[in-house]
């Protein structure tokens, strides 16, 4: 079968922060990126079913009490304003979750303690045969990557697989792992990338007639750098700070010295497992 898991709170959130308007605005823009990347998935892959992952809070918060702070902090400190922007945005979201367990034949899973991205993961770890596609602009989601899985950014309209990032047009888009966080970086597509490399080069030629042009280059992840799974290694060691999450090697660097072995020192000798690893 070929499922879309749709990450709810995290299309509502997204669009929260990129629509301009009031709250009936904003969950009026959420429910369009998610239909919009319902539609494409259903015309372009033939969607067997449909499964929405709700929040139901999380227990990560009872064994680390840290984690998330931040962000509890950042509701505190909300104005009136906001905080009842807040409730009308939560009861939207909450009709259109019993909009979906009642009057359609989707899967609707929610459970207390448990976050949405727990039971996207958990949802492929049981249907390992099936093709999944998630519908999230959450880039933790890179590391499920695998042939079977692919994302869809209904906020940014772009796909990702193993393969690498398109845009909803198909266009390739340029890609990189942040080695400060491990995110998923993506600049543009490879003409916009590569015009507005051009455009810089030309000034500089410009101001300089000496200066010697670079032709655009881009260093393409494949599949052999196992790029998704070195996303997952970097935030392991650097840690989350949105997420109040610490580093399990304070101070260390990317690129390493004679000195001390960094991150992608580390990560080149994975399969070879000798000192560096």
């Amino acid at each position: 079968m070929r499922f879309a898991i749709i990450d709810i709170a995290n299309m509502f959130a997204r669009a929260q922060h990129v629509t301009m308007g009031d709250a009936y605005t904003k969950a009026g823009m959420a429910l369009h990126i998610i239909f919009l990347g319902l539609r494409k998935l259903s015309r372009e892959h033939n969607i067997d079913h449909m499964v929405f992952c709700t929040e139901g809070g999380s227990w990560r918060g009872k064994v680390y009490p840290a984690y998330k702070a931040r962000r509890k902090f950042e509701k505190m400190q909300k104005s009136p304003r906001e905080k009842e922007e807040d409730q009308v945005f939560y009861g939207i979201q909450k009709d259109f979750i019993e909009y979906l367990q009642t009057k359609t034949r989707c899967t609707v899973l929610h459970a207390q303690g448990i976050e949405g991205d727990d039971f996207v993961a958990r949802w492929i770890q049981l249907h390992p045969n099936d093709e999944h596609f998630i519908l999230s602009s959450d880039s933790d989601f890179v590391q499920l990557l695998a042939e079977n899985v692919s994302i869809v950014d209904g906020v940014a309209e772009r796909v990702i697989t193993l393969d690498g990032v398109t845009n909803f047009k198909g266009q390739e888009m340029v890609f990189s792992i942040d080695s400060s966080s491990g995110k998923l970086k993506v600049p543009g597509t490879v003409k916009e990338v590569e015009d507005k490399h051009n455009r810089l080069e030309r000034d500089k030629k410009r101001k300089d007639a000496a200066y010697e042009v670079k032709p655009f280059h881009w260093d393409k992840p494949s599949r052999a750098d196992e790029w998704w799974r070195k996303a997952l290694f970097v935030k392991i060691v650097r840690g989350d700070v949105g997420d109040n999450i610490f580093s399990s090697y304070p101070g260390v660097r990317y690129e390493g010295s004679s000195k001390k072995t960094g991150i992608r020192e580390a990560w080149e000798d994975r399969n070879a497992g000798g000192y560096n690893w």
